[in-house]
């Protein structure tokens, strides 16, 4: 083999598999607009069309998107919908992944002398592994489809009670539809591998069907008043929503060929497999305050307060309550800053605030169950627990401190700022690992708190403004910092890194206290010992071995630049 390989690379072979799935795609774009209507009745229509070809041969996106509003105005009254739609349909490319291409040596040739495309190609790093071409995949017939179609409609109603005081109510419904295909027919390379007794289940095929409906409604009383040197609004209002979502999908073996590429022609369901899917549910309702003051326009200041319930906390905390607060200085509009024309724009600003955060799974807080369909108890059907659920489960909360200064000078041909911020987040959210014995391998639990703390600085500036000829020119500059550090971790989180640890089992992120979240922790490795061809790593106490534990991991920074 190896003088085989020297032979072909001596003969010239110097295979670039990198560029062989790759194009330059051209994509092109078009939206049309149109508005008619008097002063008190108006009517718009927008249409579009996105075409975007992927840089992987044969991949595409196509979205068609349009919509109407229509705005009516009777006196105090002023009603407004606006409907709009989006569908999009893609596919991936037949020529499989990139990292397929990127593993390839560049002394096997992808053609034979007469032209033909090579279906096999050479022996990889492990001698009984056969490495084969993967541009075939891109002469049978396979289909890689999703699709799918997005109806959002928000119908407003404005009722200007006097002035500086309005009240708007809302109802949005929206709606969606997906699906998709994967087809492989038998003798796409994935199935170059299959045991000789499954080789009528060579070939596969995986339908999806995915549907979405959410609708929402809110109301605000807005009041805003000027008076003297005084600017003062506040807005008082509340939400409600629900939405929930249904998946199923179907998947089947045994393809011939492939022009057999429908599901119906499918010798049977993929081994152990039946039609599977799956649903949620969740619910939201909320109040929020908001004021917002000025005086002069020197001094600013704003608050704001928010009370909101989700069906995907536990029973016992279900409602989670946040406010922030901000101030702000415009130096710039002192008295004393009139008398010079350098600084025009320096104001200096300062905030707190608190957000909740729930985007996680419905049911994470929840027991469920599922009936039994293949056995029962005389006649009746059994149910089995599905999920744990957790019903002290809390708000995921962030607090975050923020403080800044921007400047523009030289009437705003340079401009600069400067942030520094520190964000906590407290009540974590996590999986949580279980012994078997409780039937469950995890459960989502509030587990800990991150700390991040930073800084950005930004300055610009216009090397050229001439608005006579139209030409301007400007460059930015900008410089971002962000520590991240875990604070705070249960007892549980600790037991359980400590348990891996003994028993050197491999798990994908390793959370401790005073590391970040996005540590890098792995075992030291010293290369490829020449003798034997193995790599040798270093163990937890530093002496040389070539096997590699989980346990002997290491820290070794974070996967973030510093700046």
């Amino acid at each position: 083999m190896y003088y085989h390989n020297l032979a072909e690379v001596e003969q010239g072979v110097n295979t670039d598999w990198l560029s062989k799935p790759l194009r330059n795609g051209i994509g092109h774009k078009h939206s049309l607009n149109l508005e008619v209507g008097t002063s008190e009745l108006r009517v718009g229509v927008d249409l579009s069309y996105n075409n975007i070809e992927g840089v992987m041969k044969g991949s595409r996106r196509n979205t068609i998107g349009g919509g109407f509003t229509v705005i009516y105005q009777y006196k105090k009254l002023l009603f407004r919908n606006q409907f709009s739609f989006s569908t999009t349909k893609s596919e991936d490319s037949p020529y499989g992944e990139f990292s397929e291409y990127a593993k390839l040596n560049s002394y096997w040739r992808p053609y034979n002398e007469d032209g033909t495309l090579r279906k096999y190609l050479g022996v990889g790093p492990v001698l009984s592994e056969n490495v084969y071409n993967p541009l075939f995949n891109a002469t049978i017939n396979t289909t890689y489809k999703k699709n799918y179609t997005d109806y959002t409609n928000n119908t407003y109603l404005e009722w200007n009670i006097k002035s500086g005081m309005k009240l708007v109510g809302r109802v949005g419904l929206t709606n969606r539809i997906s699906g998709g295909e994967e087809f492989l027919p038998g003798s796409h390379l994935k199935f170059v591998r299959t045991a000789e007794d499954d080789f009528f289940k060579r070939g596969s095929y995986k339908q999806t069907y995915g549907k979405s409906f959410s609708v929402s409604s809110d109301i605000n009383l807005n009041y805003s008043h000027n008076w003297d040197k005084h600017i003062l609004f506040a807005n008082l209002g509340a939400n409600i929503r629900s939405g929930n979502s249904e998946e199923y999908i179907h998947s089947a073996v045994g393809f011939p060929n492939d022009k057999m590429d429908n599901i119906i022609f499918a010798k049977q369901y993929a081994d152990n497999s039946k039609p599977t899917g799956s649903e949620s549910i969740d619910r939201e309702v909320g109040t929020l305050l908001a004021v917002n003051y000025s005086y002069d326009d020197r001094y600013l200041a704003d608050f704001s307060l928010r009370a909101s319930a989700s069906s995907q906390f536990g029973s016992d905390n279900r409602w989670g309550t946040f406010w922030s607060a901000g101030l702000g200085w415009n130096v710039h509009n002192e008295k004393f800053m009139q008398s010079q024309n350098i600084v025009n724009n320096l104001r200096i600003r300062g905030s707190y605030g608190e957000t909740g955060s729930q985007q996680f799974a419905s049911y994470q807080a929840l027991s469920t169950f599922q009936s039994y369909t293949g056995k029962r108890y005389i006649i009746w059907n059994g149910a089995e627990l599905m999920g744990l659920g957790n019903e002290k489960l809390k708000w995921q909360v962030t607090k975050q401190l923020n403080g800044g200064v921007e400047v523009g000078l030289f009437d705003g041909r340079l401009s600069a700022s400067f942030d520094i911020y520190s964000k906590k987040t407290s009540n974590l959210l996590s999986q949580m690992d279980l012994p078997l014995a409780n039937g469950f391998s995890s459960y989502v639990d509030n587990v800990g708190e991150v700390k991040n703390t930073g800084y950005e600085a930004m300055i610009s500036g216009y090397l050229m403004r001439d608005t006579h000829r139209n030409i301007i020119w400007s460059m930015t500059a900008k410089l971002a910092y962000t520590k991240n550090e875990i604070t705070k971790l249960s007892e549980a989180i600790k037991r359980q890194n400590e348990l891996y640890k003994s028993k050197d089992v491999e798990i994908n992120q390793l959370l401790y206290e005073g590391y970040a979240q996005n540590s890098i922790w792995a075992v030291p490795s010293m290369g490829i010992d020449p003798s034997t061809g193995y790599e040798i790593f270093l163990d937890k106490n530093g002496n040389i071995t070539d096997k590699w534990n989980p346990s002997d991991k290491r820290y070794f920074g974070v996967d973030e630049p510093k700046y």
